[in-house]
């Protein structure tokens, strides 16, 4: 091995944490893997919860519809740090239909009020949701939730999306 810099190392691909490090202990240079340090850290661990919604499955009237949980309720003190909509089936109604997401800790705070008509649900795909994704320090949550579908207005006849939510405990 010839002698080199740090800084003239080629540079490294993705980590996976089963690389070898070099770190003195008590003194003495020894070995440990890079996930042994990075857990040292204290890494902040995010976590994705995934909503879903389909008239064909869920209705579509007026009302405050609780989404269905793919894998469980947010928990109290979660901090939604981002959020975004799959838009898989545009929503559809026959009257001036309007739809909000919340977290029921305060109205509309995932989508605001919006007609059905509009963005984000008149279009398919991937769509960031307003105003979580403007907070610069996120939405803690006082207490466990699951997301709402919240419809006014006039009753929706099609649409199906699912609800990405991630963030991490405080």
């Amino acid at each position: 091995m010839t002698d080199k810099k740090i800084s003239q190392l080629d540079a490294a691909a993705t980590l996976t944490g089963a690389e070898m490090v070099e770190v003195v202990q008590n003194g003495v240079n020894v070995r440990t893997t890079a996930q042994a340090v990075a857990n040292l850290a204290g890494a902040v661990t995010t976590t994705t919860y995934k909503y879903l919604y389909s008239f064909g499955v869920d209705g579509g009237g007026t009302g405050t519809l609780v989404l269905r949980q793919d894998n469980g309720a947010l928990p109290s003190g979660f901090i939604i740090r981002t959020a975004w909509i799959d838009v898989l089936t545009i929503l559809g109604s026959a009257g001036a239909a309007t739809a909000a997401l919340s977290t029921t800790q305060s109205a509309a705070d995932i989508v605001a009020v919006t007609a059905f008509g509009s963005a984000p649900w008149a279009s398919t795909g991937l769509k960031p949701c307003l105003p979580i994704t403007q907070l610069p320090a996120g939405l803690k949550l006082t207490a466990q939730c699951s997301p709402v579908l919240v419809i006014a207005g006039a009753a929706l006849n099609a649409g199906v999306f699912n609800l990405y939510v991630q963030g991490a405990p405080s």
